[in-house]
């Protein structure tokens, strides 16, 4: 066996290794994603890597938004605020680098393995943390789950989805219960949305049109039994609808309040740039020019305004791009179904926040370095 060969290995064990830490811990993430890229740059064939992500139009959306961040900076006034956003736009680069660093079709199906059984650890530990079992800096009763609630959330209802997916054994149903009910026990709304709309995506997939019907009364029989069990589900989607309410009535000292007050004020700056935007750190500058509130805020937590602010119209088809490529190829790969589940809980995770602007889009970027290839 070459070195090239045994560096390769590595690296392999190394992503499968990520793929369990991405719902556990950021700082394992950033040492494991530098690890990775060294090793990925060391094994050469670099020539060959870039002719096979060229190839891949879902892959090469990847690479194409990075370097719409590094173009970005040319018509930026902050440069400093512009490379931290690229430092946290280099994830982007993962999705090519386990493409074409992840050869075997039975190590990728580790990978995506690893990855949910991740989750499951989180989802233990939130339990262990919850009923006071354990407690530590980054697990207690007040904070059970182990990353921000918001990213928890997202992973695990991705993780039922694909679990019920790849999984035909039996055994599996009694994990997949105990995940649900820690879906609607934790605070992460976004989460919980996402899988409304994952539901409805796997009884299409499974049922075709029907599926249309069945996953609209799995919604509001699932919703109705966690609105009378599980009084965070239920607190948190009163306090949604009293902010909510509290914002027309003009009061946006609230979490509801202010994102509907970003995003409005993300509109305004949108208008006054709408083709090119204003670059690729001006967002907190344009932003603050505006802010009669004073309610500060480095991004309007929607990833879509976010993109169109400091793009413009041109950037957001390049970012648009990732998501359409990947659908297209949702088709003719053999890993459609969980391809869609990825985008839509992706959809819907930037409709609240901006994942794709840091450290929380590795799991989409890791997921998609892995499910868009073919079986080979």
């Amino acid at each position: 066996m070459n070195t090239r060969k045994r560096i390769e290995i590595v690296n392999e064990y190394l992503i499968l290794l990520l793929g369990f830490s991405i719902p556990i811990s950021s700082t394992m993430d950033g040492i494991l994603i530098t690890l990775i890229f060294l090793l990925w740059l060391i094994s050469g064939g670099l020539k060959e890597k870039m002719a096979r992500i060229l190839k891949n139009r879902a892959i090469l959306s990847f690479l194409l938004l990075f370097l719409l961040y590094l173009i970005g900076l040319l018509w930026t006034e902050d440069g400093r605020g512009g490379l931290y956003l690229v430092k946290k736009g280099r994830y982007l680069l993962l999705a090519p680098i386990i493409y074409t660093g992840m050869e075997s079709q039975k190590i990728r199906e580790l990978a995506i393995k690893s990855f949910i059984l991740g989750v499951i650890f989180a989802v233990f530990i939130f339990y262990l943390a919850y009923f006071g079992i354990i407690e530590s800096e980054w697990a207690s009763p007040g904070n059970p789950t182990v990353i921000n609630h918001i990213p928890y959330s997202v992973h695990l209802s991705l993780a039922i989805f694909l679990l019920a997916r790849l999984s035909t054994n039996r055994y599996i149903l009694p994990i997949i219960i105990f995940m649900l009910i820690n879906l609607f026990m934790q605070e992460g709304r976004t989460g919980q949305v996402a899988f409304f709309c994952l539901m409805i995506l796997f009884t299409i997939q499974r049922y075709g049109t029907r599926g249309i019907l069945y996953g609209v009364l799995g919604i509001l029989l699932l919703s109705t039994l966690a609105y009378g069990l599980f009084p965070p589900f239920e607190r948190r989607t009163m306090t949604a609808i009293s902010q909510f309410e509290q914002f027309k009535e003009g009061e946006i000292d609230t979490s509801i309040g202010k994102r509907l007050y970003w995003w409005q004020k993300s509109l305004e700056i949108i208008r006054k740039n709408p083709i090119f935007g204003v670059g690729t750190g001006d967002f907190s500058i344009e932003y603050a020019k505006i802010d009669q509130e004073n309610i500060p805020t480095s991004n309007p937590h929607n990833n879509y305004l976010l993109i169109l602010t400091i793009f413009g119209i041109a950037g957001f088809l390049v970012f648009s791009n990732i998501f359409y490529q990947a659908i297209k190829y949702s088709f003719i790969l053999p890993k459609g179904a969980s391809i869609q589940a990825l985008v839509l809980a992706m959809l819907v995770y930037m409709f609240f926040d901006s994942p794709m602007m840091g450290h929380s889009m590795i799991f989409f970027t890791y997921l998609s370095g892995l499910l868009l290839k073919d079986e080979g």
